[in-house]
């Protein structure tokens, strides 16, 4: 297996970056990172647009259902402690 050799670009000044000419292969790596850039940009947007109202959706069904787990819960603790109590009560008299 090959080592993998990244190319060095020469290191300029920005004064000989901006009157040096530029070739081909520099000007299409710049346009394509700006898009990679703008493309990144506009999936996250859609993204966050198309998935907001699907979660909003499951977090409310969420809410609902640990809710009526909840309640279900709630009832069966105090049906239990009354029939306790009123066991205590009619065996204390």
């Amino acid at each position: 297996m090959r080592a993998v050799r990244h190319r060095r670009w020469p290191r300029w000044s920005r004064q000989q970056q901006r009157e040096a000419p530029l070739s081909e292969d520099v000007i299409v790596q710049r346009v394509l990172a700006d898009v990679q850039r703008q493309l990144d940009l506009v999936f996250e947007y859609k993204l966050r647009e198309l998935l907001a109202p699907t979660l909003a959706r499951i977090a409310d069904s969420l809410i609902r259902d640990t809710r009526n787990e909840l309640a279900t819960t709630l009832r069966e603790i105090v049906t239990r402690a009354v029939a306790q109590e009123l066991q205590r009560t009619r065996g204390g008299r």
